[in-house]
């Protein structure tokens, strides 16, 4: 058990590349809550101390435009 989740962190480490490969890349960070409703509205939170509304079911909608 031990040897295969150190052959995993090793060959995630492997894939992870290097400066070069990194600057190729596109990062995404998404915040759940203003992302996208699961109810599929559109409304803009405008407010950012206040709860708006997004799920994971909602990025999960979207993971197309992702």
């Amino acid at each position: 058990m031990k040897t295969t989740f150190v052959s995993a962190v090793l060959a995630g480490c492997a894939m992870a590349g290097d400066t070069a490969a990194w600057k190729q890349r596109s990062v995404y960070q998404v915040l759940t809550d203003r992302f996208a409703k699961s109810d599929g509205s559109t409304n803009a939170c405008t407010s950012l101390s206040n709860y708006c509304g997004g799920t994971f079911k909602g990025m999960i909608d979207k993971l197309d435009y992702i």
